[in-house]
């Protein structure tokens, strides 16, 4: 009677074949290599997964966040992620997220969360972001693997923004 699991569900790993995940369940993108530390939360309601928490350390990742988007390649990742769905919505988050590419980009390990709530009966849509430690230079270099709309990825490409942002909140 897993339909009607209500509950968290712990999985601990210390050296994992991540690409192995994808036979066992739809992530949302596609991890077709990573190998290392895992332990992940995951917050079930009726059977389906509402959220996920999961502690990383891993080397070797190859992962697609978007079926147009290039593939992101890590020659390490560490720190914590987690995402949820909202009753009209959802929210990601990291804490402490690093990570090195094979071309020598390195992220410091800053902190970001992300909400987005779509419009309800006469509620408009709306949003929140806030970040920490941004290096945007980095994250102009690696916008074409990540899930930006085009216009905004251009834009962002064509104005080549320098610097860090240390502490950053919108709604």
């Amino acid at each position: 009677q897993w339909q009607r699991w209500d509950g968290q569900i712990f999985a601990a790993f210390e050296r994992a074949d991540l690409s192995e995940l994808r036979r066992y369940a739809d992530l949302g993108f596609d991890l077709s290599q990573g190998n290392g530390a895992l332990r992940a939360w995951l917050d079930v309601s009726q059977g389906q997964i509402t959220g996920v928490t999961a502690d990383v350390a891993i080397s070797e990742v190859a992962l697609t966040l978007g079926t147009e988007l290039q593939t992101l390649a890590l020659r390490q990742l560490q720190g914590r992620i987690s995402g949820r769905l909202l009753a009209t919505g959802f929210e990601l988050a990291t804490q402490s997220l690093a990570f090195d590419t094979p071309d020598g980009l390195h992220w410091p390990g800053g902190n970001f969360r992300l909400m987005l709530m779509n419009a309800e009966n006469k509620i408009p849509a709306r949003g929140e972001f806030e970040a920490d430690r941004l290096d945007l230079a980095a994250l102009t270099q690696i916008l074409d693997r990540l899930p930006v709309r085009s216009d905004v990825r251009e834009q962002l490409i064509h104005l080549a923004p320098r610097g860090q942002v240390e502490k950053l909140s919108a709604s």
